[in-house]
């Protein structure tokens, strides 16, 4: 475990499933998927057995200090060879956004990515909508790597993507 100032970062548990089907779910959090489909929990189940098998991922849940659980980031398509991976607030629970949780566990995160798994560099891929994210992301240190114009299909029209890139000497 992973612990801050008001969140603990811990790793997903089969008691999880249900939330995370939840929040994948609900059309709030759906349209920030690059995947348009929905969960159903023998999907979710098969997500979490991959999980384990996979060397390349690190997914955890935030916690509260008092055991609530209200979010979900995580490192995505590690490449040890040269110390980069995809970084990502994945999940935040609705009712907890706007705490500082997202902010404090992103912090968390990176540091932990950076002086214990000895990555290099992160980059994040955002809808161009989702101006919340991209300011966490320049709140982290994330400079504005390009744009992929029109790479992504949700709420019946194209959208960009935007790369977001931090390097460990910038951190």
């Amino acid at each position: 475990m992973i612990q801050g100032k008001h969140v603990i970062l811990r790793p997903v548990e089969e008691r999880d499933l249900p939330l995370l089907a939840a929040w994948r779910n609900t059309p709030e959090n759906r349209r920030f998927f690059f995947s348009p489909f929905l969960i159903n929990p023998g999907g979710q189940r098969k997500w979490y057995e991959d999980l384990f098998a996979d060397r390349n991922r690190v997914i955890l849940m935030i916690d509260t200090l008092d055991g609530q659980t209200v979010g979900m980031l995580g490192l995505d398509k590690i490449d040890w060879r040269i110390g980069e991976a995809e970084s990502g607030i994945y999940l935040l629970d609705p009712e907890e956004r706007g705490k500082g949780y997202a902010e404090e566990a992103g912090l968390l995160m990176i540091n932990y990515a950076f002086e214990e798994l000895n990555l290099r560099r992160l980059y994040a891929i955002i809808y161009d909508f989702n101006q919340g994210v991209i300011e966490l992301c320049k709140f982290f240190g994330f400079e504005q790597e390009g744009i992929l114009r029109e790479a992504a299909y949700t709420g019946g029209k194209f959208h960009d993507k935007v790369i977001m890139g931090l390097l460990r000497e910038e951190w």
